[in-house]
């Protein structure tokens, strides 16, 4: 369960030394089934119903993943908001126009954003779908723990 997560003593350290950002890395961990969103595969079925040939796409589609972050969110019984999400890989779309370091910054800024990583991590970079590939994420501006 999600909230088990936050039971890691080295979570608990790093949410108690009020970080700019709580962005947790689920490296060793696995996403429980319908615990987190899908958000290339929940956003890819709403691509399809909704197309991309309007103008406004980039703000619709930011909309839609705001619902999406909304949806999942889980409160815990000391009020802290959790985010758990998995498989980002669509926000390197340049048509949604949202770069996958804008959403990480956003979405753990006020809330713990659990992020459920199948690929490569070197250093303070992320690499999808491994560290081969040009698919980056810079964490140097995010702080974060990888468990």
């Amino acid at each position: 369960m999600i909230t088990d997560l936050l039971a890691i003593s080295e979570v608990r350290s790093f949410l108690a030394s009020s970080p700019r950002h709580k962005l947790l890395i689920a490296k060793d961990y696995k996403a429980v089934p319908g615990e987190a969103i899908d958000l290339s595969l929940t956003l890819a079925k709403w691509i399809r119903s909704y197309g991309m040939r309007d103008k406004n796409f980039p703000y619709y589609c930011q909309i839609e993943i705001n619902n999406c972050m909304n949806a999942v969110t889980v409160m815990t019984d000391d009020a802290e908001t959790i985010i758990p999400v998995t498989n980002i890989g669509i926000l390197f779309e340049p048509a949604i126009e949202f770069s996958p370091e804008a959403f990480l910054k956003r979405y753990s800024k006020n809330d713990i954003l659990v992020l459920y990583w199948s690929g490569a991590i070197k250093g303070n970079r992320l690499y999808l779908p491994d560290a081969n590939s040009n698919c980056t994420i810079d964490l140097t501006e995010i702080n974060h723990l990888v468990i």
